[in-house]
Order: C-alpha cells, then structure tokens, then sequence
C-alpha cells in the first residue's frame, strides 16, 4: 500500500524501496498476529527503520522519508482499533436511552417521626416508606436535616411558614393529576411528629393521609415518586411499568391511563395489566397480547386471536364498556369504519324502506368504529358475544391491509367481511363517496364549501386532472392546489361536510329525484350485506316503513 503510492511517482532509490518493503512485511505480519493495535504500538520503530536503512546524503529520499512517515502516522491513526471503539463506545452510549422500571412501591401513608428517620438515615437502614417520604419533602421544598434540626427550636411561626410553602408548593404540582376532586395537601408538624393532609371541596376538613383511601394513597406516592425520579420532565426514555394502578377504582385508572400519556410524551412507555379500564381504547393498534406456553415459553403477539380467554379477556372487557357506553348495539350488526358511513348509509337504506324498496334490514343496527383498525376489534367483540356481525371496510390499503391481517383471524370466515368495491362489482379503492355519482357529490361538495369556494366552485374538469380512484382523493389535491391547509392527518378536504349537508338534504327529495346510478349501487350494496349477515334471511322484504332502528 505505502509502496505503490510512492512508487507511482517514480522517486525513490532502490534502498528506499526495499526499507518500504521491509516495513510493509513486518507490518502485515504484525496485525495478522497481533491485531491494528500493535501497529500502532509499532509505528515508531516503523518510521525509525527508515532513517536507519536509507542513505542520509540523497536529498530525494530525505524527502521521501517525511512523506513515508506521514503516511505510517495517517495508516497509525486508522488502525487504532482501541480509540475507534471507545468513541464508537461513547456514541453508543450517548444513543442509549434511560429505562425507568417502576415495580409497587410502599406507599407514604402521611405519618413521619422525623427523629426515628434520622436515626435509621444515620446508620443507612431507611424503609421504602422512609425513602418515599424524604424523596416528597424534598419535592415540596424542605431539607430533612433542616426540619429536624429545627424540631427542638422554639420558633414555631417560621415553621409554620415552611410548612405553609411546602404544603402549598405540592398542591401546585400535583392539582390537576386527579380528575375525580379538588385535592389540596397541607403539612403540619408538631416537634419530631409530622402529618400529611389532604382535603377536598367534598370534604373539606383536613384528613391525614392514612385516612384516606389504599388507592389514593398509592396514586399520590407513585405521581410524586415518578416526577421525583424523572425531575419532572425527562426525553428519549423507555418507561416499564408492572401492573399500575392496581388499587385504584376505575375513574383513577382512568386518572393514571391519562397521567401516562403526558409520561408518554417523547418517550416509549410500556405497561403491563390486566384491567379494562387500563386500556387505551384511542390506542387499540398499540396492544400486544403476551402468552406463555411450554413449547415456546412467553410469546408477544399483535394476533390477538392467536390468545387463549384469559389472556383475550381484558382487551373483550375494555371493547365491551367502551360500545355499552356509547354504541347501540342489536342481534344483528353492521360495523362500519366511520361516521360518515354510518351518516349515509343509514339515511339511504331509510329513504329505501320508506319507499317500500328493497333496503339493509331494519333489524340490523349500523356501528361506526372509528377506522378500519377498531372496526376490526369492535367486530370481533360483538361476534365474541354471540352476536351476528358484519364488517364493512373501505377498499383501500387499509381496509384491505385489516381485511387480510385483523379481521379475517378473528372473526374468522371471510363472508363476515365485506370490502365496499367488492361488494359492488368495483376493482379500484372505493369509499363510501364513491358510490354517489361525481357530478351528484361534487354538487354537495360545493355547496358544504360554498363559503370558501365562493364564485370559483369544483368542476368535472377539475377532477378529471388528477387520476385517483377515490373522488374524496381527488377533491382534496384540488382543495390542496386552492391553497386549502392540510389538517393534521393530511387532508385538506373534510368528507364530514357534505355529508351532514346530504344526511339533510336527502329526506327532502322524493326517490325517483335520485340518480338512478346511487340507488343501483347502494340496493347492491345493502344486498350483499343482508347476504353476508349470519342467520338473517337473504331475502329483501322490506320491513315496516317507520322502522328505523338503524338509524
């Protein structure tokens, strides 16, 4: 290597080219043996060699020489395998983020016997329990030796003063952690003795700590106990936490699941429960189903039917609250992906039945998820409870994506499972929108956007320049070229205008006022559904004309 570099330019003696070749030997020798390190080591006695082996009189390689050890120095500094790793070592460590684990801990129930905890701090014997409540006092901005110091003094009004500040200062830190109460914390102290209130607008007088609840106890030791440990604010941390809020009632779980999300922020945080009320329902993608088995001991799985009951049966008991406290649910369910859905489908099939046409059901009952993801869990927990379930996904990479990975392992049989474009006879993503005709919805469109759009509405020609299957797509890349701002999940166009102004204005028209093509299209699609729902008869008589219980 260091001879072909300097013989290329033709200028050194022979006693040069042999020193080089010696050193060149030597060195490959070396590293094979020893490894890059003793290269390092070696260098000096590498460059020394040279002036050894070579004439002192000859000017060029003098010359040359300066050059060769230059270049020992430069393959020197590469070949320090040592310094590489350990800066290699620091970059690796400066990348690693904090892990903070959090097991139960013992719980401050609010009592403290300052000399007792000076005696066992001395000889380094300190209880979980001691250890929670130094770590609160300094949060709330005392010094312990201070306070025990000052546990003899005959100043009682400075105390008093402390104890109002700290009292004051933790209530500022923790006030909005609890959703249920106005909670304030007070201290008192009394010589060695020192007492943790708590009052709230409901009970108003001061109760010390271990008179309230195990569950508030343990909720105010781990809030304080987290922000102590993480200073309030921390980055770039993975959060374990075993089991959190285990004595706390639902509303508190509801209270930590929240105070988790801000611990979330900038961080990766995992958690392991088996309590409903612990499950993120906004968040059901972010569920993993841990399983344990002799063949293959503990197994972490987004299959959540791959499960058995017991480990399935927090995620049915979460799905099962959320619908019973905001969805209608019958024996016979159609789960859409959004509102949207629910909003068009459902006065179409209403307009049908009340004109004695073939119509969806009216013993099926529509449910919006809230995506293609939760449609899938919320079908799969209706069909968990022996109900009869069809899903309805929109025909693009979602729905299919769902389909193909969610939907078809749980619920199992793929007739439970009905993509929009298949379900009328279409091989390009289809949504909702698209089963109105483009001239009928784009008139809607303008109308919702009227405002906006003023004297410059959308046009055919507007659509016709750009080429994707889905109108919805379509109008938002005109509303983008408008100069319309995206929102945060990237559309400008709001699909939820047009179609509240459709959910009103259709009752107004009489049948035949509709697009022949939007009433063939959705007759198809109610057909398919009646079809593919379990034990409902695949006929299409229409029931009374005021049932709309899908509505």
């Amino acid at each position: 290597m260091i001879q072909e570099g300097l013989v290329s330019k033709g200028t050194i003696s022979d006693s040069m080219k042999k020193a080089i070749s010696n050193i060149q030997k030597q060195a490959i020798k070396l590293v094979k043996d020893a490894g890059p390190d003793a290269f390092v080591a070696q260098s000096q006695e590498f460059k020394k060699s040279l002036d050894d082996s070579v004439q002192k009189d000859n000017e060029e390689d003098s010359t040359e020489i300066s050059n060769i050890k230059g270049i020992i120095d430069e393959i020197a500094k590469k070949a320090n395998v040592t310094s590489a790793r350990k800066q290699i070592e620091k970059l690796v460590q400066d990348k690693l983020p904090t892990f903070i684990y959090m097991e139960d801990h013992k719980p401050f129930q609010g009592i403290a016997h300052l000399d007792q905890i000076k005696q066992k701090k001395d000889q380094n014997q300190l209880t979980d329990e001691d250890k929670t409540f130094l770590m609160i006092l300094e949060m709330a901005g005392l010094d312990f030796e201070e306070e025990h110091k000052r546990a003899n003094t005959k100043d009682k009004e400075q105390r008093m003063l402390d104890m109002n500040d700290a009292s004051l200062t933790l209530t500022s830190l923790l006030a909005d952690h609890w959703s249920q109460r106005n909670y304030r914390v007070r201290f008192e102290a009394d010589g060695y003795h020192m007492i943790a209130f708590v009052s709230d607008e409901v009970q108003p007088a001061l109760v010390p700590l271990n008179e309230r609840s195990k569950g508030f106890q343990w909720f105010f030791s781990f809030d304080t106990t987290f922000l102590y440990e993480t200073e309030g604010t921390f980055k770039n941390a993975i959060i374990l936490l075993d089991e959190p809020g285990l004595h706390l009632h639902a509303a508190a779980q509801r209270d930590l699941l929240k105070r988790m999300k801000e611990y979330a922020e900038g961080n990766q945080l995992i958690y392991t429960t088996h309590m409903p009320f612990m499950i993120d329902m906004e968040r059901l993608d972010n569920i993993r189903v841990c399983t344990e088995s002799k063949e293959h001991g503990t197994k972490i799985s987004s299959d959540f039917y791959t499960a058995d009951e017991h480990a399935r049966f927090p995620l049915q008991a979460a799905l099962g609250l959320s619908i019973s406290q905001s969805l209608f649910v019958g024996q016979y369910n159609l789960v859409v992906e959004g509102i949207t859905d629910f909003w068009l489908i459902s006065i179409i099939a209403s307009m049908l039945r009340e004109e004695d046409q073939a119509s969806l059901d009216g013993r099926i009952v529509i449910t919006p998820a809230g995506g293609a993801t939760k449609a899938a869990y919320v079908g799969t927990m209706l069909h968990g409870q022996q109900l009869n379930v069809v899903v309805l996904l929109d025909s693009d990479p979602e729905g299919q994506r769902v389909a193909e990975g969610l939907v078809k392992k749980w619920i199992m049989k793929d007739r439970h499972v009905l993509l929009l474009g298949q379900a009328i006879n279409r091989s390009e993503e289809t949504t909702i929108e698209d089963l109105f005709p483009e001239e009928f919805y784009l008139d809607s469109v303008n109308k919702a956007y009227s405002r906006e759009l003023k004297a410059n509405p959308i046009t055919l020609e507007d659509l016709a320049k750009h080429h994707h299957p889905q109108i919805i797509k379509r109008i938002d890349s005109v509303f983008i070229e408008r100069g319309f701002q995206p929102n945060a999940e990237g559309w400008a166009f709001n699909k939820g205008r047009p179609a509240k102004l459709l959910l009103t204005e259709l009752p107004k028209k009489n049948l035949t006022a509709l697009p022949k093509e939007l009433i063939s299209k959705f007759t198809q699609l109610f057909t398919k559904v009646n079809e593919a729902m379990p034990a409902l008869s695949n006929n299409l008589i229409p029931k009374e004309k005021n049932d709309t219980k899908g509505m």
